[in-house]
């Protein structure tokens, strides 16, 4: 009974396709097993578009994924994708994968936003030069302009030698910018810095040879150790010097500021004659 059963249900399988003698068709020919399957068809055809942005991606300029026979990949391991019409920025080292442009790829800082794209004028790893005023005056950025020491204040000067006159540029919130007419050299330029300090901030007499420079005796940005003032006192008179050196609306003020400072040229050439 059992092996009678197996034979019914054997008789009742359908042939293969192909085989009914009924519909009169014979099996397909050879070449169609040579056909792809659709799987392969699905995978040929996802090559063949990822050729296609490949060539798209070479021709408008933007960086190809990079492959085997390739240039090696960049150190910080991004590069741009072209998907379905869409870039974006993939990192193959870490796996992160954004929109917008990487620092390490465009050469800018997140912080440059923030200042309005400004480029730094010195190496943050190594410092500005020691005679680059500009540099100077960016570093300095966000430092406090005097500190209370003792009985007096430390002043932070960034001073611009080889000027037509002695003054002050500006007073900021990181230092006090001043212009001298002495030389760039070491000993003329901070001789005349000391003297300059005495004379602007108005320091007693007493106390004058206590004037120094603590740090910066071989660059433009200097420490200058001002006594018997508090540092209010000092920006007070910083800015009251620098407003009365460019206030020019008062005419017999100027005049005699002006001759002022000719009395002191010739005064100061006498000396030098004399020395």
């Amino acid at each position: 009974r059992v092996a009678a059963a197996a034979a019914e249900d054997l008789d009742d399988e359908p042939p293969p396709p192909g085989d009914e003698e009924a519909d009169g068709r014979a099996s397909p020919p050879p070449e169609f097993f040579d056909a792809p399957l659709p799987c392969e068809v699905a995978y040929g055809a996802e090559e063949e578009q990822k050729g296609l942005d490949a060539a798209r991606a070479a021709s408008t300029g933007v960086v190809a994924p990079v492959g085997g026979g390739a240039e090696p990949p960049p150190a910080h391991g991004w590069r741009q994708v072209a998907n379905g019409g869409v870039q974006y920025w993939y990192n193959d080292r870490t796996g992160v994968s954004q929109w917008e442009e990487p620092e390490e790829v465009s050469g800018k800082k997140a912080d440059d936003s923030k200042d309005g794209g400004r480029k730094l004028l010195y190496d943050p790893a190594i410092g500005p030069k020691n005679d680059d005023f500009e540099a100077l005056c960016q570093a300095a950025e966000g430092d406090s302009i005097c500190e209370p020491i003792g009985d007096g204040v430390l002043l932070r000067v960034i001073v611009k030698p080889g000027q037509d006159e002695d003054a002050v540029l500006d007073v900021k919130d990181f230092a006090v910018l001043v212009s001298l007419r002495a030389p760039i050299e070491d000993r003329w330029c901070n001789q005349a810095l000391l003297a300059f300090c005495r004379r602007a901030l108005h320091v007693p007499q007493r106390e004058r040879n206590a004037v120094k420079i603590t740090d910066g005796d071989e660059s433009l940005d200097k420490i200058v150790h001002i006594p018997a003032l508090k540092p209010k006192e000092v920006v007070k008179r910083l800015h009251k010097k620098k407003d009365f050196e460019v206030d020019t609306n008062d005419v017999e003020k100027w005049i005699r500021h002006t001759e002022r400072k000719q009395k002191e040229e010739e005064r100061r050439m006498k000396r030098r004659k004399w020395a």
